[in-house]
């Protein structure tokens, strides 16, 4: 009995220190300080050793950026496809396979090629091959390969093809009659000849034959024709040339021969191209967004100088690009390396937006899910006071229990921190391979950005303990002074080169508003004797008391040793040029500054303040919220916002658009802007 107990109380001691260290594991990890704490940035780990001379200017006036994105535009898809099925060349390199379907109609099939062929010599002498046209489709422009119609397996594109080191894309797509279908591209000089059942014969084709051979190499036609039923058809197709009005002319004439013409038309879709490890569709998912955040710019802050729309070559078929005060930018015109395009990183694309051609030099970036809800003024993102005003949201969870925020890339080996979660240390602990770059992050990609970017911040920061802690930045407009955003880029020049290039999103992409805010806040520089002076002479006299260098020398952690030294040398220096106030003696700027014992101290201890003025605030004019697929929470959400919108907010798409309830979610969210911003905008076309 006297055993069966003594194990009964050490089963309750450790029950019991067990939940004392899961109380202390939670009360750690979990978010509980509202601000970050602030750490010194050291200015010379700087990364290319460049840094701007310029101080930074945040006057008016002021441009505003947007980053945009339209995932319903075919050649985005394309070129989303495309880049990602580069990523696994071997998956998508066996031949294509198209062939008749049985769902739609009398058509013939073909083969869609994007980006449009640069040349056809490697494919001149496939015999599959009837013919190769090419098709503009409002901004962009592709190629149509027509097979044989009888050969099914045709060896003639894969749905990923390098031709002469070029990557083409490729997916099955069909011409049909034009009064066959709703949908698809009426294709210019392209003509389905049918022949009637009655003259189902070889003769009737004579005067085919006859125009082929009367407009030569010039046009083509289809001489494997097919079968539909009991009747013949063939794919008749004139290239748009000097000739083209002469072959209208002559097909017309085949009329006479008891033959119907109709005008080809060609159907195929994006959704048929099926490439594993694309970003989900609400990442690009076109909710008319920009327009109604442009509208709330127009309403709530008119001053506003330029806007500037960063898209991936695209541009919304609502913008009024006549506008003067409104420019699209393509990503070619902002990244220094064309390699890392395309890209579908939005990362990477931010930490290029400052090199838009003509920007202000102090601007405001937003993503196209913001918009103001109340009147905006210069004051709610910079003061003369204050400085920048920073807005930090909750404090980023702990990657691992056991190890902390500032163990992340500080130099050592932390094994705690040496796994997946935690980014393996920041590289710590070892070189961190191409094949552990390529796992999917457990925890979402967004959070391993937040680690990645701590990791290059620790391992360029002073007084890192593990009492510091990060912040996650607020979904709020970014104010970005360009020379910051150089100096920020200095520093990190090696870590942002590497996050360019990636074309996705990635977890080793660097995280540019949390880095920006981290820069501002932690950036320092090495005070002049100037400099230290003015700061020093707190009542602005002109002089500076021992009282009023004790007070500053203290607040900057100085040692004692130091300080006595410092007091010792100016009182050295006051002679002839100091004055005594009763008990107090003090010294002017001019003597402090030419002080041998000043400089000295100067150069040995290194006195240091922030490089950029800025202010902690508070987020109560901050309002973000998710939209999902659960309907009732998404109306509620959207029904508070309405009834209180804050200065800055925000609606993040994180619905399953391969589900139906997502469309009622968007027409709540559509219902929503309307109500809001009932009134059309000048940056919008003037339709019906």
């Amino acid at each position: 009995m006297y055993i069966v107990r003594r194990l009964g109380i050490k089963r309750n001691i450790s029950y019991i220190l067990f939940l004392c260290l899961m109380i202390a594991v939670f009360l750690y990890s979990s978010p509980k300080r509202k601000h970050f704490i602030p750490r010194h940035f050291d200015i010379s780990c700087t990364q290319n050793g460049n840094n701007s001379k310029t101080a930074a200017n945040f006057n008016v006036p002021i441009d505003l950026v947007y980053l945009w994105v339209n995932g319903s535009d075919p050649k985005f898809i394309l070129e989303l496809k495309r880049q990602k099925a580069l990523e696994n060349h071997g998956k998508y390199n066996s031949s294509l396979r198209c062939r008749r379907q049985s769902d739609a109609g009398e058509h013939y099939h073909v083969i869609v090629v994007y980006p449009v062929l640069h040349s056809t010599k490697s494919l001149s002498g496939n015999e599959n091959i009837e013919f190769i046209f090419n098709v503009t489709e409002q901004d962009m422009v592709y190629s149509v390969i027509v097979p044989k119609q009888s050969n099914e397996d045709n060896d003639i594109m894969s749905t990923l093809t390098i031709i002469e080191g070029r990557s083409y894309i490729s997916l099955c797509g069909y011409i049909t009659k034009e009064f066959l279908t709703e949908e698809g591209k009426i294709l210019d000089n392209m003509y389905i000849v049918t022949v009637k059942p009655r003259d189902a014969s070889m003769q009737a084709f004579k005067p085919i034959i006859q125009i082929t051979k009367m407009l030569g190499e010039e046009d083509s036609i289809s001489t494997d024709d097919i079968q539909v039923g009991s009747t013949t058809q063939v794919l008749v197709y004139g290239k748009l040339n000097n000739n083209s009005h002469f072959f209208d002319k002559t097909l017309k004439n085949l009329k006479g021969y008891g033959l119907e013409i109709d005008p080809a038309v060609l159907v195929w879709s994006t959704d048929s191209l099926v490439i594993k490890g694309l970003p989900r569709a609400n990442r690009f998912a076109e909710n008319d967004q920009l327009k109604f955040s442009l509208r709330s710019v127009e309403k709530y802050a008119s001053w506003i100088q330029h806007i500037y729309i960063v898209t991936n070559d695209q541009t919304p078929n609502w913008l009024n690009t006549s506008n003067h005060k409104i420019s699209v930018v393509n990503t070619e015109k902002i990244f220094p390396n064309k390699e890392d395009l395309p890209t579908f990183s939005s990362p990477a694309i931010e930490s290029h937006m400052h090199r838009i051609p003509g920007l202000s030099e102090t601007f405001i970036f937003m993503c196209d899910d913001y918009f103001f809800g109340q009147p905006i003024t210069l004051r709610d993102f910079y003061t003369e006071e204050e400085g920048l005003l920073i807005h930090w949201g909750n404090r980023v969870n702990l990657c691992n229990p056991w190890c902390p925020h500032t163990s992340l890339g500080n130099g050592i080996c932390d094994r705690a921190c040496d796994n997946t979660k935690c980014m393996w240390d920041h590289g710590d602990c070892g070189i961190i391979t191409p094949a552990r770059m390529k796992r999917k992050y457990p925890n979402g990609l967004f959070s391993g950005s937040l680690y990645h970017t701590m990791g290059m911040f620790n391992r360029c920061s002073q007084q890192a303990t593990d009492t510091v802690y990060y912040h996650e930045p607020r979904h709020s407009p970014l104010f970005v002074n360009r020379h910051i955003a150089l100096d920020l880029e200095n520093a990190f020049h090696e870590d942002f080169k590497k996050s360019s290039a990636f074309h996705f999103r990635s977890q080793f992409n660097v995280q540019y508003s949390m880095a920006y805010l981290l820069y501002v806040s932690s950036a320092r520089e090495v005070m002049t004797t100037e400099s230290i002076f003015d700061e020093m002479d707190t009542d602005k006299s002109g002089t500076v008391s021992v009282e009023e260098e004790m007070e500053f020398l203290n607040d900057k952690g100085i040692s004692k040793a130091s300080v006595t030294f410092l007091i010792d040398s100016t009182l050295q220096c006051s002679d002839s040029n100091t004055r005594k106030t009763g008990e107090k003696q003090q010294i002017t700027k001019s003597r402090f500054t030419q002080c041998p014992g000043v400089k000295d101290f100067i150069s040995w201890t290194g006195i240091w303040k922030p490089k950029y003025k800025h202010t902690i605030k508070s987020d109560e004019n901050l309002h973000f919220i998710m939209i999902t697929n659960h309907i009732g929470k998404s109306r509620t959400k959207l029904s508070k916002l309405s009834a209180d919108p804050r200065k800055f907010n925000a609606i993040n798409d994180d619905m399953d658009h391969g589900k139906r309830e997502s469309v009622v979610a968007q027409e709540l969210l559509q219902n929503f802007y309307e109500k809001l911003f009932p009134t059309r905008s000048q940056y919008e076309l003037r339709g019906p």
